[in-house]
């Protein structure tokens, strides 16, 4: 009985040592992982919006740069 009761012991001492969930705080994330995680909803709408920037951009440009003349 002593070491079930030290295994539960034991346990939730190590519970309390597990890291932060990105969730609770950002101060485990820094620098652009605090702003693009994917574990976060809004990391993952930042993400998505990025990717959609960067097509927009990209699709942008291809409409506006010069024709290439034909000879």
């Amino acid at each position: 009985m002593n070491s079930l009761v030290y295994y539960d012991w034991k346990r939730s001492r190590e519970r309390q040592k597990e890291p932060k969930m990105a969730g609770d705080e950002a101060s485990q994330f820094k620098g652009l992982a605090k702003y693009f995680n994917s574990t976060t909803n809004a990391g993952r709408k930042n993400t998505a919006l990025a990717t959609y920037a960067v097509l927009g951009v990209v699709i942008f440009y291809n409409l506006v740069k010069p024709k290439k003349k034909q000879q």
